[in-house]
């Protein structure tokens, strides 16, 4: 069944344009509303809105009542915190002092003019206090006691119990680490040694250039250097002299891989007894390194000598037969991988040495004590215990030196 509605009449254009009208009002956006942090007692107290002008609201104007408003902020954080510096300061001054500046700056409404103030009298105070320390109390001889470089200094002078100082004087110690180049000159003519120079001649040598001073050889034995009988590397007779030199000089009193006096001196007189290619290749490695600072043509040179020591190595390796020739070489390679940054090359050979010292009864290592025992080193005399001495002596500092950073190493020696 249909059903039949009402018609409707059409709306007015009027009311058409009303609605429209409304509807454009109703789209745009309301304004925002206006957060007040602090309304005022009046509004407050009425519970209606407070714009928070000051000093009198919109709502209070015209109005008998005073507009007061009731402050729940308290002082900012910048306040709080100048308050306790100016009375952290005051607290460091001696009281005497502190009385003075409270009364002169009692007219001054400035915080920040009043902290600077008493900064300034307090790093007054504290460069006097610095004055003091730095010249310590003398006792009747005019000597600062111990106790006072202490306390005084408590880095640079730590509390430690009391060492003996001249433990670095006896003779087993200067046995191991003093060189005997200048010492041992019997068997050299006297044309071959260095006269004496003058008092003046010496002074004027300490003002030369440093490059200019390494021209000097430690060791006059030094000038017969041939090279070339102990290497293929192309390099002059005086370069090699001068690089060596620059090593005995400076890196082996405190390496001390060998017996210097028997290095040198097989070295120039060609003999294998106390030096060998392997050695020679493996010494220039690193001593090429450090010259490179006089001589930057030699950094290039290094690679070369580094190259051919690890041929002469490998050779060695296939004999099976170590010895304290090889020992040391193994440390000048791994102390020239360490001067390029070849970590894994360091720690190979670093390991290599401290196994074969191990397995040559230098040391007491685990896995090699039987072998050590069997070894019996109070037979030696003459040049064989002094060269034996150096190889201990010279792993022995290596392997404190380097593996304190290498775990590995701690974990088994």
């Amino acid at each position: 069944m249909e059903r039949r509605y009402v018609p409707l009449r059409p709306l007015s254009p009027k009311a058409t344009g009303q609605e429209r009208g409304t509807e454009f009002e109703s789209s745009e956006p309301r304004k925002p509303r206006i957060g007040v942090s602090v309304a005022c007692n009046d509004c407050r107290r009425k519970k209606i809105r407070c714009d928070g002008q000051r000093p009198v609201c919109s709502n209070c104007q015209g109005k008998t009542n005073q507009c007061e408003y009731r402050d729940e902020g308290g002082p900012s954080k910048e306040s709080r915190d100048l308050v306790v510096e100016v009375v952290r300061t005051l607290g460091q001054l001696p009281t005497s002092e502190a009385i003075q500046y409270l009364h002169g700056l009692k007219e001054e409404s400035d915080a920040l003019t009043i902290l600077s103030t008493l900064r300034q009298g307090l790093t007054c105070k504290q460069l006097e206090a610095d004055n003091v320390e730095a010249n310590p109390v003398l006792d009747d001889d005019g000597q600062a006691t111990q106790q006072e470089w202490r306390t005084q200094n408590p880095t640079a002078y730590p509390g430690a119990r009391d060492r003996d100082t001249n433990l670095f004087q006896k003779q087993p110690y200067l046995g191991l680490i003093g060189s005997t180049l200048h010492d041992s000159y019997t068997d050299i003519p006297m044309s071959d040694q260095r006269p004496a120079r003058p008092e003046n001649e010496n002074m004027r040598d300490e003002h030369q250039e440093p490059h200019e001073k390494f021209h000097q050889l430690c060791d006059s034995r030094l000038h017969k250097l041939n090279i070339h009988y102990w290497t293929n590397v192309d390099i002059d007779n005086d370069l090699a002299a001068k690089c060596i030199s620059l090593y005995l000089e400076t890196d082996h009193p405190l390496l001390g891989h060998f017996d210097p006096d028997l290095f040198v001196s097989d070295l120039v007189s060609e003999q294998s007894e106390h030096c060998s290619s392997l050695l020679v290749n493996s010494l220039l490695y690193w001593a090429c390194q450090m010259y490179s600072a006089i001589d930057p043509q030699t950094d290039h040179i290094a690679i070369d000598f580094c190259t051919e020591a690890e041929g002469h190595l490998t050779a060695e390796y296939y004999k099976c037969d170590d010895s304290i020739l090889v020992l040391a070489a193994t440390e000048f390679l791994c102390l020239g991988y360490l001067g390029q940054g070849r970590d894994h090359a360091v720690l190979r050979y670093l390991t290599e040495a401290a196994n074969m010292a191990g397995r040559m009864g230098l040391f007491s290592t685990e896995g090699h004590v039987n072998e050590m025992k069997s070894r019996n080193y109070d037979d030696l005399t003459g040049t064989a215990k002094t060269s034996h001495m150096y190889a201990a002596w010279g792993i022995f500092n290596w392997l404190t030196s380097v593996s304190r950073n290498l775990d590995k190493l701690n974990d088994h020696y």
